[in-house]
């Protein structure tokens, strides 16, 4: 997998409303290519929509590992060839490149761009589109959500305007969310769990609030309501 490759320069590009930018870190160069923020000082205040990518080998060869902050954890794919040939998961980047077992003269947090001081400068100039429910109906509002949260993550045969649609002409402000959004996809379709995950993100941050009286995993019902 290279940057000269038109195809995958465009892939990772897609969709991201944010400037590129470079990081010299020894012989890497770490391109940021996307920005998010949070209240986790474990992240360095970085949140979903986090995203960087360097080449470096992996088994001999030279790879592409992208990493990326998402809805509940730190994740690294390392590509070879187009081909996604492994993923780590972790509550943190320090930790997940732990996992990862190499680099180790850097911490994870350096490798992922976020102890660079126009990082820090970025993260904290980030604004993550959010609405309330009243926004619902007002033009666009919906669409920029849907670009920073799910647009990446979904087919764009799923139509997920339907979703909200559903709950705003239902007289009961609680939506049982995993089956509402099971009914957007083709019967016998498995959701991954970015994905669920990209859903959650996209809701709450559309002014809604997880009421289910259950830890995530411990139930398959996830009741939904709109504050």
């Amino acid at each position: 997998m290279g940057f000269d490759n038109s195809n995958i320069i465009q892939q990772l590009l897609d969709d991201i409303i944010f400037r590129p930018y470079m990081i010299s870190l020894g012989k890497l160069n770490v391109i940021v290519l996307g920005m998010g923020k949070s209240k986790k000082p474990e992240w360095n205040y970085a949140g979903e929509g986090y995203k960087s990518v360097f080449q470096s080998h992996y088994n001999g060869i030279k790879s592409a590992f992208i990493q990326e902050i998402e809805d509940e954890e730190c994740v690294v794919q390392i590509y070879t060839n187009d081909t996604l040939i492994k993923t780590y998961n972790a509550i943190d980047p320090n930790e997940v490149w732990l996992c990862i077992g190499r680099l180790s003269n850097y911490s994870g947090k350096k490798i992922f761009g976020l102890e660079n001081p126009y990082t820090q400068i970025c993260i904290q100039q980030a604004q993550i589109p959010s609405c309330t429910v009243l926004d619902w109906t007002l033009e666009g509002v919906l669409e920029n959500l849907y670009k920073y949260h799910l647009k990446r993550r979904i087919s764009r045969e799923v139509k997920w305007h339907d979703l909200f649609n559903k709950w705003l002409n239902q007289k009961s402000d609680i939506l049982e969310l995993r089956k509402a959004i099971l009914d957007l996809y083709p019967s016998g379709y498995e959701i991954n769990e970015r994905e669920w995950r990209a859903w959650r993100a996209f809701v709450r941050n559309a002014g809604c609030t997880n009421i289910t009286p259950f830890k995530n995993g411990e139930s398959k019902v996830s009741n939904y309501a709109k504050k």
